[in-house]
């Protein structure tokens, strides 16, 4: 098993931030969130979020 964490902050004043997320396999699978400024979660990705990934 592989763990690899980020943590990336992004300026939003200019618009919106697009992430795609390639869907997962029988090899990999990804897990994660995406949190706002106070680390409040906003959105779960991979197969947490909501088409399961």
């Amino acid at each position: 098993m592989v763990l690899q964490l980020a943590a990336l902050a992004f300026d939003l004043s200019n618009g919106p931030l697009v992430v795609e997320i390639p869907a997962s396999s029988a090899d990999y699978a990804l897990v994660g969130e995406f949190c706002d400024n106070w680390q409040a979660p906003v959105a779960m990705v991979g197969i947490e979020g909501l088409d399961k990934g």
